[in-house]
């Protein structure tokens, strides 16, 4: 899959961001699908409607053992950007699950 979403605008240091994923997990592609809130704005996406992306959000071959699924929070940049020497920490906070925005919304 091509990327379907891209925060642009880049990393702001001081400055934190709230991003809440709307998953629905399916091995069926065409009820599987992800959406996305920045800043409790709802996010425009590359494919489906704007707002949502569909596809297979489940893959039967990863579980098959009945192990459970799990959630990895990461950041990917542009080996392009230049930070210094020292590189930059990148901090997650206060990860949620729930089955509403309403529980997970800032």
């Amino acid at each position: 899959m091509s990327w379907a979403w891209r925060h642009l605008a880049g990393i702001t240091p001081g400055k934190g961001r709230d991003i809440v994923l709307h998953v629905k997990f399916s091995t069926d592609p065409a009820v599987g699908f992800v959406q996305i809130w920045e800043d409790g704005v709802r996010q425009k996406m590359v494919g489906g409607d704007g707002y949502t992306v569909h596809y297979r959000t489940l893959n039967p071959q990863l579980n098959w053992d009945g192990t459970p699924n799990s959630l990895i929070l990461n950041q990917y940049r542009n080996v392009a950007t230049k930070y210094g020497s020292s590189g930059v920490t990148l901090y997650h906070d206060s990860v949620k699950v729930g089955h509403s925005f309403e529980e997970v919304s800032p």
